[in-house]
Parts: C-alpha cells; sequence; structure tokens
C-alpha cells in the first residue's frame, strides 16, 4: 500500500473491479457503525483488537485466509458489502500519527501506466472526477471510523467486551457483564453510540450458523480444531 499521491501517480490509471477476487483471502472485514443496518442481517460481527484498540469487523471465515462470502469466481453471495472493500484497489489506511490516509494498492492489476483506464490525476495535478469520487467515498468511511471507534472505546471503558471463546484474537460483547452496567453507564454508551454498537454484535450472532454451514459446504474443516484459530495473526 502506497499514499495516493500526485507526484507518485501522475500518469498512473485504474479499472474498476469486476469481482471480488481480491478479497477471497479477507477473513475479517473493518467496518463502521452506520453499516450495521445491512450488516447485521448479512454476516456475523465481532471485534478485533489492533494498535491498541477494538476495530468492529465483519466475520468472513472460520480459518486464516478464508471468505466463505466470495465465491471460486469472485462473486460476493451474501446481501451485504462491507464499504471498506468496495473502493478496491484504493483503501483507508492509518498513519503513524494515526490520521486516516487514502492509499493504493499498487500490487493489484486494477493499477496501470498510462492513459488505459480512468486516470487519478488531471494535467494540473488535481484529482480525475472519477478520483475525486473515490476520495470522497473513503473520506466519509474515515469519519464515521472515529465516531465507531469512539464507540468501541465506550464499550472497552465499561470492561463489556470479552474473548470470544472458541475463536482466538476475536471478541464480542458479555452479555453477563451488560447486567451490571450503571445507568450512567448506560447513558454514556448511548451518547457515543455504543448502544448500537453493542445491540448490532450481539443480534449478529445468529449469522454465525450461517457462517458454519458455508464453511461445510465448503472444504469440510475440521471443526474439532476449531478452538486452536488465531485470527491475532489476521492482518486487517
Amino acid at each position: 500500500m502506497q499514499p495516493l499521491s500526485k507526484t507518485t501517480h501522475a500518469g498512473k490509471s485504474f479499472h474498476p473491479a469486476k469481482n471480488y477476487q481480491h478479497a477471497k483471502t479477507r477473513t475479517t472485514v473493518p467496518m463502521v457503525i452506520s453499516e450495521l443496518p445491512r450488516a447485521v442481517p448479512a454476516f456475523p460481527i465481532a471485534f478485533t483488537y489492533s494498535r491498541n484498540k477494538y476495530v468492529l469487523s465483519a466475520v468472513m471465515g472460520l480459518k486464516p485466509e478464508q471468505n466463505l462470502f466470495v465465491t471460486q469466481e469472485g462473486k460476493w453471495q451474501t446481501s451485504y458489502i462491507p464499504a471498506y472493500l468496495r473502493g478496491h484497489p484504493f483503501y483507508l489506511a492509518e498513519s503513524q500519527e494515526g490520521k486516516q490516509v487514502v492509499c493504493v494498492d499498487e500490487n493489484s492489476d486494477l493499477i496501470t501506466d498510462g492513459p488505459d483506464g480512468e486516470q487519478m490525476f488531471g494535467e494540473e495535478g488535481k484529482p480525475t472526477q472519477k478520483m475525486q469520487q473515490i476520495i470522497d467515498f473513503l473520506e466519509k468511511i474515515a469519519r464515521e471510523r472515529a465516531i465507531t471507534d469512539r464507540a468501541c472505546a465506550a464499550l472497552a471503558e465499561f470492561g463489556v467486551i470479552e474473548p470470544w471463546e472458541g475463536y482466538g484474537g476475536l471478541y464480542k460483547v458479555s452479555e453477563a457483564k451488560l447486567k451490571d452496567l450503571s445507568g450512567e453507564a448506560f447513558v454514556k454508551l448511548r451518547d457515543t453510540g455504543g448502544l448500537k454498537v453493542m445491540y448490532g454484535q450481539l443480534y449478529s450472532l445468529t449469522q454465525m450458523a450461517r457462517l458454519k454451514k458455508l464453511a461445510e459446504q465448503d472444504k469440510e474443516p475440521d471443526w474439532e480444531s476449531m478452538e486452536e484459530l488465531d485470527f491475532e495473526k489476521i492482518k486487517i
């Protein structure tokens, strides 16, 4: 990944992705709070832990480099596609200063030299109309991610996020700990969006059965070894 730059990427073009092969090895995908209404009926939602914070994430598979929602042909086979994947070959990445930066996947064959495709920058060094639309889309996600991070931080503050037993590296809301929350805590969770994240994650748990069914149809995984999975080794 390289930060988008008019100097580095002048003269380069991109082509829209025609399928989701690029997501086939994505076991977890970062999400933002505004996606929850459409994501909850589509796949399980959990938290991962990265850079000292909990990250709201869609669970796509049950073992490393597995996305059960992408077919061999690259077709997406559930009702919602996470926003993070829809900007390919452009993504948001976090800088060392903690800022969200628009980056280019330069290893993608969708990035080419010359005018063949949609150019990234015009003659004056400004993003083309198509490129600006993608930048605007990703910057909107960045704003939503900041809101989502605050919501997750509030849940962590009140101790209601716990390891998801049997799925190393994944975390979920503790229903038991919810019972001990004070009224003041609920007010703060409401005001930060924590309640939306909390209920969205809990309601999505029913989709785990669907994920397991897809896994059975995929390659007959060894369910007895499921507890040995370590999602902490999976980069998002």
